[in-house]
């Protein structure tokens, strides 16, 4: 009877969130950090903090605050790192930087390739430095070879 009670007490006292509601909670989960670790969303880890994270987050868009205000409270308590995608400047670096860099190697290997290929087209076979010992290396032959005839 007891239980029978505390289940119809619970279910009256919480109201069921609606589906706008229900995506909200949703989207905030997936939007935070667990704070133990700051490896996994909310809605995934299972932490004794992610699961009452999860219930703050449900009472309070049932309460009726917006997602602003919900995601200013928890980077209130734990900081900036707490949020999935970064705001401001880090959020800039995050997703300019792998471009940039990519754009910058291809950059850098094209540069590299067309030196190799210039050098090699003016400087021929043999540059300065090597023709010297080569025409050393071949009167040697020649006189060697003028010695068994």
């Amino acid at each position: 009877m007891r239980i029978l009670l505390f289940l119809l007490a619970t279910t009256v006292i919480s109201p069921t969130p609606s589906s706008h509601q229900s995506e909200r909670i949703v989207h905030l989960e997936d939007s935070l950090l667990a704070p133990c670790c700051y490896t996994q969303p909310v809605s995934k880890h299972m932490s004794d903090i992610a699961f009452d994270m999860r219930k703050e987050i449900g009472e309070m868009v049932l309460a009726g605050k917006s997602d602003g205000e919900i995601l200013d409270h928890y980077k209130a308590l734990y900081g900036l790192q707490i949020l999935v995608d970064p705001e401001g400047t880090r959020h800039k670096v995050m997703y300019g930087l792998p471009p940039v860099s990519a754009i910058a190697g291809f950059m850098a290997v094209l540069f590299f390739i067309r030196r190799s290929v210039n050098r090699q087209r003016h400087d021929g076979p043999f540059d300065v430095g090597t023709s010297a010992i080569y025409e050393h290396y071949r009167r040697k032959i020649q006189s060697d070879l003028r010695d068994y005839e």
